[in-house]
């Protein structure tokens, strides 16, 4: 009933459900990125009959060879061996069928992913995060995800879990990352909920499913597994190593658009100037949260001089809003730094901040902490203080090896 009434309210206000952004086109009509996914996945599908097509080929040379008249001549010993390495490779080619199929309806070749780990966010506890995702999957016409979980990275992320049997069954789940909570405000957050439900919606996440299982399935596949050295003399793993490597570079342009897609929707939703200054503060955060976790040992404890409970505590004392000088500043920065290309799987930030500053600004916003949608902030932060430092060092055990992974990372962030 609450997410009936939210979407009702949105619905009074048509322009929240999509604004036309100035001098273009609606988000909707990028429907082409669509149509670019169903060719990929029509890709896939011809990849498989292809081996289809040679497993039967191989089945019926067999058949041909047993059925046909054998002597002690050199020339049966000469079907003999052709008719073992006919087998070796029918029962190859078999076992990768099997393994293509196993891989597409199961989760079985799925890499771990980062989107399980974390603390789930329980409706009956948080209740007002649960109505500001309602929100914004309302605004951005998105259903609302199963499961709204926080770890502690400094981004936030969606994805879709599914099993293929007698009953298909989907998990929609929307990870926050808890240093975004820690420095946003409530509007800033609704905008990120916004572009990540806006991949929920538009059918990003059920074609990613596929796709990376794809991609592992066929990597697992290719000649440069060590473990076996025969597979350098294997057609059918080159074959796998071929077809993920061209899956994988057409892969790029498709994933970019959907980012810029995402941006659109929320930015219409939200408006083009908080859209922007959000990204903008996400970049800058990710970064900073990495150097507030140097202010800790490898053991999580804090260095000397200072009293933070956690990263989170600490990056939350150093943190430091935008000036519109600093801002503009930045803008000018990743756009002189930047090197955009086609085969990219990400646009670049300028790419992203253009897209958004298309649509008008609104006048409303939510200028209260996100962590306040959090009644137990404290204590999340304390569960996830030692999981953040574990991350940032890279699982170093002694403290010069952490404090150098930690910097390796920063410098990462900060050249990214």
């Amino acid at each position: 009933m609450a997410r009936a009434a939210l979407c009702r309210s949105t619905d009074r206000h048509p322009d929240l459900r999509g604004a036309s952004p100035r001098n273009s086109r609606s988000p909707k009509a990028v429907g082409w990125v669509d149509l670019y996914g169903l060719c990929l996945l029509g890709g896939v599908v011809a990849h498989v009959t292809g081996a289809i097509a040679v497993f039967y080929e191989l089945l019926f040379l067999a058949i041909d060879l047993v059925v046909s008249d054998w002597d002690l001549g050199a020339a049966s010993m000469a079907r003999g061996l052709g008719l073992v390495l006919v087998g070796v490779f029918l029962v190859r080619t078999g076992r990768y069928l099997w393994d293509v199929t196993r891989g597409l309806v199961t989760p079985r070749h799925e890499p771990d992913s980062e989107f399980l780990r974390g603390i789930e966010l329980e409706g009956s506890v948080y209740r007002e995060l649960h109505e500001a995702v309602a929100e914004a999957s309302c605004r951005v016409g998105a259903p609302k995800p199963d499961e709204i979980r926080v770890n502690h990275r400094p981004a936030c992320c969606a994805a879709e879990f599914r099993e293929f049997g007698v009953r298909t069954q989907r998990r929609l789940v929307v990870v926050l990352g808890l240093p975004v909570l820690t420095v946003f405000n409530v509007s800033e957050l609704k905008v990120i909920l916004g572009h990540e439900l806006a991949h929920i919606g538009r059918g990003d996440t059920r074609l990613e499913v596929f796709m990376v299982r794809v991609l592992e399935m066929l990597g697992r596949q290719g000649p440069q597994d060590r473990r076996r050295w025969w597979r350098w003399f294997d057609p059918v793993a080159w074959y796998a190593w071929g077809s993920a490597a061209l899956l994988a570079s057409l892969l790029g342009p498709m994933w970019r658009h959907q980012e810029l897609r995402a941006d659109s929707l929320s930015a219409a939703a939200y408006g083009g100037d908080l859209a922007a200054q959000t990204l903008l503060k996400d970049w800058l955060a990710a970064h900073e949260f990495a150097q507030a976790a140097l202010s800790f040992d490898s053991d999580g404890r804090p260095a000397a001089g200072s009293s933070a409970r956690s990263a989170f505590h600490r990056f939350a004392e150093r943190w430091q809003e935008f000036s519109r000088v600093g801002q503009e500043y930045l803008e000018r920065r990743l756009r002189e730094e930047e090197r955009p290309s086609f085969w990219d799987s990400h646009p670049t930030v300028h790419a992203r901040i253009a897209a958004m500053r298309r649509f008008p600004p609104r006048s409303e916003e939510d200028r209260r902490p996100a962590r306040e949608l959090l009644p137990d902030f404290d204590a999340l932060a304390t569960k996830l203080h030692q999981a953040a430092m574990d991350d940032i060092g890279g699982g170093a055990e002694d403290a010069d090896s952490w404090q150098a992974a930690a910097k390796q990372q920063v410098g990462q962030l900060g050249s990214s």
